[in-house]
């Protein structure tokens, strides 16, 4: 990933709550979604950047959006540090779980779509980390 100037630390976390909270209200515009959180990660403080780098670059990361392959962009996101699970419960939610390397507590989501699920569970791991930090 190119060496993007990071987001003053308040003004990331604060974009990631808002990344949240849109992602919690509404599946209509997923794809935007795992694009933001693709740009929050670029653009995050350095210290999580080693945990925070997608498996993915920005071009195969946008074949994979444009090819309606949503779920794989999703998961293309989660870094090989980070520990995370994602399974159907029998109502065929799909339930996902991030916790990222010496984070406390993990984020959980559940959502009919799986790309749904990880951006939330990803995003609320963030916010997680940050109320341990604080």
């Amino acid at each position: 990933m190119d060496e993007l100037e990071p987001l003053d630390v308040e003004a990331w976390f604060q974009a990631v709550r808002l990344l949240m909270a849109r992602a919690k209200a509404s599946t209509c515009d997923l794809e935007q979604q795992v694009r933001h959180l693709f740009h929050l990660m670029q653009l995050a403080p350095r210290p999580l950047r080693d945990f925070l780098t997608p498996v993915c670059g920005e071009t195969e990361l946008e074949v994979l959006l444009e090819s309606g392959a949503l779920e794989s962009a999703a998961l293309r996101l989660i870094a090989p540090s980070v520990k995370f699970s994602v399974a159907r419960n029998c109502d065929e939610r799909v339930l996902a779980t991030v916790n990222f390397p010496g984070g406390e507590a993990a984020g959980f989501a559940a959502s009919a779509h799986l790309a749904s699920a990880v951006v939330q569970a990803w995003t609320q791991s963030v916010v997680l980390l940050e109320s341990h930090a604080t």
